[in-house]
This record gives C-alpha cells, sequence and structure tokens, in this order.
C-alpha cells in the first residue's frame, strides 16, 4: 500500500529533533530544506518505511495558530504511531539513545507488541507491531 498520509511534526530546534530522531529512533534522513536562516524549513526522515516530515515553528496563519504559541514540552496536540518489525530491539536503541519512555514495552489484548516516548520538545511517538493495513 502507498502511503497517503504524512504527519508533519514541528519543533524549535529541528536540528536537535533531526539528530536525536536518527540516535534514537534510528531515522534515516532522506531530504533537509533550509530557510534563508539555516533552519530546517521542510525534512523528511523515513522510520522503517513512513516517512515523516520536520521542520521548525514558523509563523502560523491566524486560523491555526494558538495564543499561547508551539505547545510546551509534553503537551503537544497529538502522537504518531509507527509500525516497526522488533519493538524490543527499536525501544533498546531509544532507551540506549536517552529517549524519554513514557510507556514501557507491552503486549496488549489487542495482539501488538508496543511503547511510547515523547522525544525532547514532547512530541508523542509509539511504536508496536499492530498494524491495520495487515
Amino acid at each position: 500500500m502507498r502511503q497517503t498520509l504524512y504527519p508533519a511534526v514541528r519543533y524549535a530546534d529541528a536540528d536537535a529533533a533531526l539528530a536525536f530522531l536518527i540516535a534514537a529512533l534510528d531515522a534515516r534522513e532522506r531530504e533537509v530544506y533550509r530557510d534563508g536562516s539555516g533552519a530546517i524549513h521542510h525534512g523528511e526522515i523515513e522510520i522503517e518505511g513512513s516517512v515523516i516530515f520536520i521542520g521548525e515553528y514558523r509563523e502560523a496563519p491566524p486560523a491555526a495558530s494558538t495564543p499561547s504559541g508551539p505547545p510546551s514540552a509534553g503537551q503537544a496536540p497529538m502522537s504518531l504511531y509507527l509500525v516497526v518489525a522488533d519493538p524490543d530491539a527499536h525501544h533498546a536503541r531509544a532507551a540506549a539513545a536517552g529517549a524519554t519512555v513514557t510507556r514501557e514495552l507491552v503486549d496488549t489484548d489487542y495482539g501488538s507488541r508496543e511503547y511510547s516516548i515523547v522525544d525532547p520538545e514532547g512530541n508523542g511517538w509509539s511504536f508496536g507491531t499492530y498494524d491495520p493495513s495487515s
């Protein structure tokens, strides 16, 4: 199946986030485009075949902006779930790289083995074997 949904995660420090995602989550950098100030305007990473966009926070149109600006760490409005082949190995790598694990490895009643972390800016990431497309 072709991927048709591309999550986009914004960071105050996208370079630090990119380094974390590569070290902790075994992400592969696909593309990085920078603006005139050197900030990541559009970046693409891949984790086990899933492409995710990353970039720095920018001014948002008035309808999309919030009075308080970007969310505080731990208060991101969404989290991502990615299917991985070996959650145990993935968890070990993330923990060894210093990821903040918010849910340890668990076998769920719906047949998945999974865990969750937050990245350094509070975005939620979950990884497991549950694949709704199979």
